[in-house]
């Protein structure tokens, strides 16, 4: 979530994590913290309102998710054809009674 922010910053603060994420405060916040605390994030002051903290990947979590990131291919491409080839059969369905 931090990774992918929909401006494009590669950044987020907790109250974006905590909406996207549809968690607690508390549990985005416990989340973050143990991040942190693994050396997967670190947290950015904004430069704009010295209220508002931004957390962003270290070099260690980048490196992480880019390889769970590759490790999910093969899934992401089983999925992609299932799906394709769910939809086919949607095609081939009669209609439902009652139709037509």
């Amino acid at each position: 979530m931090i990774e992918g922010a929909p401006d494009g910053s590669r950044r987020a603060n907790l109250s974006e994590l905590v909406q996207r994420l549809q968690l607690s405060a508390s549990a985005v916040t416990e989340l973050c913290d143990r991040a942190e605390l693994a050396g997967l994030v670190e947290r950015e002051p904004s430069d704009h309102d010295g209220r508002f903290v931004y957390l962003r990947l270290t070099r260690e979590g980048d490196r992480r998710l880019s390889g769970s990131l590759r490790e999910l291919d093969a899934d992401r491409t089983e999925l992609v054809e299932a799906f394709g080839a769910l939809a086919a059969t949607f095609g081939e369905a009669p209609a439902p009674l009652g139709a037509g």
